[in-house]
Formats: structure tokens, C-alpha cells, sequence
């Protein structure tokens, strides 16, 4: 065994079948590790190469990093940022709440059909990701009260920069499309109807491996458009990355497939 198999194994996190699989115990290393990665982050935008470099000189950590990322990008010299991806962005959000809504939806009618939260089954996958999305909610209204970092750009309407991080459209795009994920998987485990159309498109695996990669495609385009609209600075991006990851872990301990 290889030095990388052997440390693949002793951490539960492993290559199988061509796709990366993680053990329990690789769900909680990944998730300890990422989190100390976002308060490492958090830590380092408060006290290290803070500057005054945004609107109406707005202090911002890791000064450099972000100006040189956003420096990339040619944006509209009035508004600071590129409309069209913006709009985008929105759009895609919407598409987005409209996932969460819609297991959101299922979940209280899965309550009201069962007259309570018995915590088996489907039930409990609704209640999941309910939870998930609340929990992610309150995170970003707890972001907004502690600043962290307030945005590169003045938002028409308002005297001075937003707080920005996290990044809301990325946390957003990352647990919607994630959970869908594993609402997909477990969609495949009823024996349903939809199981016997997925088998006319080559078996239940490949299907779900197409729709799993839709998700996926859907999810990095979203968090590339929101780079690419400028309304974000990069380190905002990148910490929304890390809080959607340790949330997502966090959250395979409650849903069963």
C-alpha cells in the first residue's frame, strides 16, 4: 500500500470506482480541518494587511490578495461592477431559493401528513436540510451584525459598503445545489416510478451521476459568476466556500441514503 492510500485510509478518505468516497470518519476530518481554514481566514481579514482600499475608504484584510483579484476583471467604470453577471447571479439565485423552498415546502407537509417529526426516513432527510438552510441563514445575518469585510462596491440606495462575508449568493448556490445532491440520491433508493425512467437511461447510477453532475456544473457557475460580477471580494467568496463546505459535512450526519 502507498503512502497515500495508507493516509487516505487512516483518515476515511478514499479513490473507489473513480470517485472520491469519504468514511465517517473523513466527513468530521474534512469538516474540522475546513473550519479551522475559515477561522484562520476570519483571523487574518482582521489583522493582517488591512487597508483602506475600498469605497469611500472602507478598511479591508488581505488587502493585496483581493485588490489583485479584482484587478483581473474589467468592470463598468461608474457602477464598479459588471451588470449582466450580477443579473445572472440574481437569476440563478432565485432558481436557487426556489430549491429550497421547494424541500422546505415538503418538509412542513411531510409534518403535516404525519401529525409530527418521527425522524425516520424521508422525513428526516426534509428535516436536514430545513435545518440546514435556517442554520445557514442565521449564519449570514450573524456576518452581517460581526463585519468581517464590507464590499467592494456602493449598492444603489445605500450611504456606504454592505458587510460582504460571507458571500451569500455562494453560500446560497453550494447548499441548495449540494443538498439537491442528496435529495437526488435518496430520490433513487424508493423504487419509485422515476427509478424505472432513469433505468431507460442506462440504470439508476448513471443517471444519478448525470443529474449529480448538474448540480455541480450549476453550482461552480454560479460561484464563478459571482467572482466575475464584482460585487464580491475574492476572500468573500473564499470563506463562503469553506462555511457552505463545513455546513454541507455537518449535515451528512443527519441525512441517511
Amino acid at each position: 500500500m502507498g503512502f497515500f492510500e495508507e493516509l487516505g485510509e487512516r483518515i476515511g478518505i478514499y479513490w473507489s470506482s473513480g470517485r472520491l468516497e469519504l468514511t465517517e470518519d473523513g466527513v468530521r476530518f474534512v469538516m474540522k480541518n475546513v473550519f479551522l481554514y475559515l477561522l484562520a481566514l476570519i483571523i487574518a481579514l482582521k489583522v493582517y494587511d488591512v487597508a483602506a482600499v475600498g469605497p469611500e475608504e472602507t478598511k479591508i484584510g488581505l488587502s493585496r490578495v483581493n485588490v489583485w483579484f479584482r484587478n483581473l476583471w474589467q468592470y463598468d467604470g461608474e457602477l464598479g461592477y459588471s451588470p449582466f453577471w450580477y443579473r445572472f447571479v440574481q437569476i440563478l439565485g432565485y432558481a436557487s431559493l426556489a430549491v429550497c423552498a421547494f424541500w422546505s415546502i415538503l418538509f412542513f407537509w411531510d409534518m403535516i401528513q404525519c401529525g409530527g417529526l418521527d425522524g425516520r426516513g424521508t422525513e428526516k432527510n426534509l428535516a436536514a436540510s430545513f435545518f440546514l438552510y435556517v442554520l445557514a441563514g442565521l449564519l449570514c445575518l450573524l456576518f452581517k451584525v460581526l463585519v468581517v469585510n464590507r464590499g467592494p462596491i456602493v449598492m444603489q440606495g445605500n450611504e456606504k459598503p454592505a458587510p460582504s462575508f460571507p458571500s451569500f449568493y455562494t453560500v446560497l448556490f453550494i447548499l441548495a445545489w449540494g443538498s439537491m445532491m442528496f435529495h437526488i440520491a435518496d430520490t433513487f433508493n424508493w423504487g419509485s416510478t422515476i427509478s424505472h425512467i432513469a433505468d431507460l437511461m442506462g440504470g439508476p447510477k448513471r443517471f444519478v451521476t448525470i443529474l449529480h453532475t448538474v448540480c455541480t456544473v450549476i453550482m461552480l457557475t454560479g460561484i464563478f459568476a459571482v467572482l466575475r460580477s464584482g460585487v464580491n471580494w475574492f476572500t468573500d467568496v473564499l470563506g463562503a466556500f469553506l462555511l457552505s463546505v463545513t455546513l454541507l459535512c455537518f449535515y451528512t450526519f443527519f441525512f441517511d441514503i
